[in-house]
């Protein structure tokens, strides 16, 4: 797995749930009383207006998540450590996923999906 297989992989599993209908429908019998006027306020917001709140929602997480992950945000106190994203696959070949020094996966989060289409 490539970053960009990596990248691309969750755009798949976590961005195009995230962006799907009905994501912010309260489930449970007793749902938190902000989803319900979240849920409330989403419905009111207009089809048109929905898809872009849902992108940009999508986008914006994950964008961050890339960016931890790369070492441009920082989660720790100075000084700061670095995280290390392996793919192990079967044969044990350890696959470095982030190395932003060669190509940074916030980077190629947004070259991932900008510009929108009304496929996505």
């Amino acid at each position: 797995m490539t970053p960009k297989e990596f990248v691309t992989a969750l755009r798949i599993t976590v961005f195009d749930q995230t962006t799907s209908p009905n994501v912010i429908r309260p489930t449970g019998r007793s749902p938190h009383e902000m989803l319900v006027r979240l849920s409330a306020w989403y419905d009111d917001v207009g089809q048109a207006n929905v898809r872009q709140i849902e992108r940009i929602v999508g986008y914006s997480s994950l964008f961050g998540v890339f960016a931890v992950l790369d070492g441009s945000r920082m989660i720790d106190s100075p000084p700061h450590g670095r995280l290390h994203l392996s793919y192990l696959p079967m044969d044990g070949a350890e696959i470095v996923l982030n190395v932003p020094e060669v190509e940074e996966l916030h980077a190629l989060w947004t070259a991932e999906v900008f510009p929108f289409t009304e496929e996505m």
